[in-house]
């Protein structure tokens, strides 16, 4: 993108407001993980410097997951403009019995939308601690509950949720709500 993601701004909020808005419908704890500094209209959040800078979201993980008090942590990017909390608090409803709960989305994974039991943390450690940073080795080592999209589509039709930023033309996308994600 060459840019922050997160800081874009959509309809007058930045893509990480509107996450933090979505997921204060939820849960009154929102810790972001892998930086010092919010923007203004992030009310209400605390940040998590990654102890281990550069090593991407398993490490972001780490972070949130030992700044956070409640058992059911969820993982969420900061490059999803239509985030939908009402697809968190389904998978945290059928986590218990799970290490995670994690969707899967045209066939593939979505371990940075997911719902992961906080007693994971040294699964983390130990990936970490053996210089492994893919969230796919986290992911082969634990009890997940697989969510399909057939599961999700009562709760977000489209799938829009899942749409993430990544490219210039993925940013167009988010602003013209008539295409697809």
């Amino acid at each position: 993108m060459g840019r922050d993601k997160a800081l874009l701004v959509l309809e007058g909020q930045t893509v990480l407001a509107r996450t933090v808005t979505a997921l204060l419908a939820v849960t009154g704890e929102i810790v972001v993980a892998g930086r010092t500094h919010l923007p203004g209209d992030c009310p209400r959040v605390r940040t998590a410097p990654d102890s281990r800078p550069g090593l991407g979201p398993l490490a972001g993980l780490q972070a949130g997951l030992r700044h956070t008090s409640h058992r059911y942590v969820a993982c969420v990017s900061c490059d999803l403009p239509y985030f939908n909390a009402g697809i968190l608090s389904f998978m945290a409803g059928v986590l218990p019995g799970h290490d995670a709960v994690v969707p899967l989305v045209a066939d593939r994974s979505q371990p940075l939308y997911a719902v992961y039991d906080r007693r994971i943390h040294s699964v983390v450690d130990e990936l970490l601690d053996r210089g492994e940073h893919r969230m796919s080795a986290l992911l082969d080592r634990l009890n997940i509950n697989w969510v399909t999209e057939e599961a999700l589509t009562p709760i977000d039709p489209a799938l829009r949720a899942f749409a993430n930023i990544n490219t210039p033309d993925d940013w167009r996308r988010a602003n013209t709500p008539h295409l697809p994600p």
